[in-house]
């Protein structure tokens, strides 16, 4: 459990080991003795999430364009024609019976009854 009188935890980045600031502007890492200030510290890690946020935007573009290639590559059998899709229309005597008419459902809409 931490305590707020310990101040902030760093990372030393000469031996990565980690410590609190007790508060101070200045310190030094307790296993190297290596002394920072807190701007420096502050700064590199500002610089390594900019490094990190533009490597992560770099990913994704390379992805989408994977992922574009990828499925161009499994698309090539398709064509899209207009014509291609004049068999997908239904015969409505396959939808089976109804037991609602298009008529008698507009009466009910436009009489407002619902006890049907």
């Amino acid at each position: 459990m931490t305590k707020p009188e310990w101040g902030l935890k760093r990372k030393c980045l000469s031996c990565g080991a980690f410590f609190y600031d007790m508060k101070k502007k200045e310190f030094k890492c307790p296993k190297c003795g290596k002394e920072y200030k807190a701007e420096e510290l502050n700064a590199a890690k500002l610089e390594a999430a900019l490094k990190s946020a533009s490597n992560i935007k770099a990913l994704q573009e390379e992805l989408n364009e994977e992922e574009l290639v990828a499925s161009a590559v499994a698309d090539v059998d398709f064509q899209d024609t207009d014509d291609a899709n004049d068999g997908l229309l239904e015969d409505a005597s396959d939808l089976g019976d109804d037991d609602h008419d298009m008529a008698e459902v507009m009466d009910n809409v436009s009489t407002g009854r619902d006890d049907e």
